[in-house]
């Protein structure tokens, strides 16, 4: 039976609001590290200051993934990816406008909720709208988008700030979402409603955002007092969370997948690593490329971005090669050539050449390729068909997790080597020193990464 003409075109716009939905974070995630410096120079801020530009979105996002699944699925998927563009476009615009640092922050804290949002969303529409036969061909699409918008944050990022300064890349992304929500707004049969079973628990989310508070603000702050105090009381209230989950039949995470797999367990952890020890790269780098080695903002794109084009190019094959054998050891073959480009970074100095920085950024978007796809993979084929939505949102949580930790360790070395509240070009010295105590902890990470994915075994069968 053909599809009706007004079901094709519902179809056509759900998949244009979940590509906006799924381009827009990733792209201000990374576009705003080129923007980093000229930010600092105008605000007076530090390389550790200026890293929160970063962490606070990933923060914010972070925290609100887990409720955002959970109430999306009560309240709907489209309703509340809707929400989330209207957030994420007041952050848009409070960073446009900003006069102050505090209320940067504040803004990119906003971006980083409606983000939440939106991410759950743009998946969540799609597979409402596509029946199974064309539903792999559409969430391709929407993965491309993703690997899409990281491509083009420091490229075309670098060319906004140097076209009108920072403050254009908090203006651009106003104009597709005013067109996402248009396209809401007029949506063919209107915006479905969620399931309304059950209810969104407020407690849990509470003791998931304050815990996660402490350990993701305790950690950059180590090893003063007051960060071993956040730290400690974010563990405590993690491990309540922990425990409520485990005993609710109606969990806002469910962390009983974890105990009944090694694959789904130790694949998880691996993506954890994984995103711990590639995020702070681009932050460094952005800083280091601008403020010591003097490049432009449009060049120290066109540098980063040589990583996530790798890996949308050999995205797809690692994809297929994971269909055909173990994903298990493709991935551990992926985080073995992450840690090898990280290696390469730590030869970096203000004299280096800027070629070993490419070759190592193309092994690290290799080694990227890798590990994304199949190890979703064999994450997603370790759990039942009813355990997907579960599975997919934890381990977009364990990526947003690991990029914050990743930010965070960034900010603990900086501070304790003396560096987080002196101008990024103030100590080339000290801060290119720091910056190879980063590499040296993130290849670390890659090794241990390795070990763990190594030890999830040969791939499971749903249950």
């Amino acid at each position: 039976m053909e599809p009706s003409p007004s079901d094709s075109r519902r179809k056509r716009w759900v998949l244009w609001i979940s590509l906006a939905a799924s381009f827009l974070p990733p792209f201000m995630a990374s576009a705003v590290n080129v923007g980093l410096p000229d930010m600092g120079r105008e605000f007076a801020q530090g390389a550790s200051s200026l890293g929160a530009v970063a962490s606070v979105f990933l923060f914010a996002l972070a925290v609100c993934l887990a409720p955002a699944g959970k109430g999306l699925d009560l309240y709907g998927h489209a309703r509340g990816l809707g929400t989330g563009c209207g957030v994420f476009a007041l952050g848009c615009l409070g960073g446009a406008l900003a006069p102050t640092f505090p209320l940067l922050l504040a803004a990119r804290g906003l971006q980083g909720a409606g983000g939440a949002l939106m991410t759950v969303g743009g998946v969540a529409i799609l597979t409402e709208a596509f029946p199974p036969g064309e539903r792999g061909r559409v969430l391709g699409v929407n993965v491309a988008a993703v690997y899409l918008g990281i491509s083009l944050g420091p490229t075309l990022g670098g060319l906004l700030v140097d076209l009108a300064g920072w403050r254009l890349l908090f203006w651009v992304p106003l104009l597709p979402c005013g067109a996402t929500l248009a396209l809401l707004a007029t949506l063919p049969g209107g915006l479905p409603r969620g399931t309304g079973r059950g209810v969104l628990d407020g407690v849990s989310c509470g003791l998931f955002g304050l815990g996660l508070s402490g350990l993701l603000w305790g950690v950059p702050r180590l090893p003063e007092p007051r960060g071993a105090a956040a730290l400690a009381a974010g563990a405590i209230l993690w491990g309540v969370f922990a425990r409520r989950q485990l005993r609710s039949s109606n969990p806002l995470l469910d962390l009983r997948l974890f105990l009944r797999g090694r694959a789904y367990a130790f694949s998880n952890l691996a993506a954890l690593l994984h995103y711990g020890a590639t995020y702070g790269v681009t932050f460094l780098l952005s800083l280091f490329l601008q403020e010591i080695r003097g490049l432009s903002p449009r060049d120290a794109g066109l540098l980063l971005a040589v990583q996530p084009v790798v890996q949308t190019l050999f995205s797809p094959l690692a994809g297929r090669l994971s269909d055909r054998f173990d994903p298990g050891r493709l991935a551990s073959l992926g985080m073995g050539l992450t840690g090898a480009g990280l290696g390469l970074l730590l030869f970096q100095d203000t004299r280096s050449s800027l070629a070993l920085l490419a070759a190592a950024g193309a092994v690290q978007g290799l080694g990227f390729a890798f590990f994304s796809s199949p190890n979703t993979n064999a994450i997603l084929g370790s759990v039942g068909r009813g355990d997907l939505g579960q599975a997919s949102a934890t381990l977009a949580l364990m990526r947003v997790l690991g990029q914050s930790s990743s930010m965070a360790l960034v900010a603990a070395v900086l501070n304790l080597r003396g560096l987080g509240a002196v101008p990024t070009g103030a100590d080339p010295l000290g801060m290119v020193g720091a910056m190879r105590g980063c590499f040296g902890l993130f290849a670390g990470l890659s090794v241990l990464g390795v070990f763990l994915s190594l030890a999830r075994g040969a791939k499971e069968p749903a249950s």
